[in-house]
């Protein structure tokens, strides 16, 4: 499911009974709410094959 607003892309991911939140703003912050297990995982590789990083922000 995409949601758009009128600051950021807001994507819908579900794997199972689990939804996480993949946000996109400006053209260079991508950030991730609530990621666990597989999925977490295949965003971790897509994230370093693209040579890029988390940082975990509070």
């Amino acid at each position: 499911m995409v949601i758009d607003n009128y600051g950021s892309l807001n994507i819908l991911l579900k794997q199972e009974n689990d939804f996480s939140l993949m946000r996109i703003e400006d053209d260079f912050s991508t950030i991730f709410f609530n990621l666990k297990g597989q999925l977490q995982e295949e965003v971790e590789s897509l994230v370093e094959h693209q040579g890029l990083y988390f940082k975990e922000i509070d």
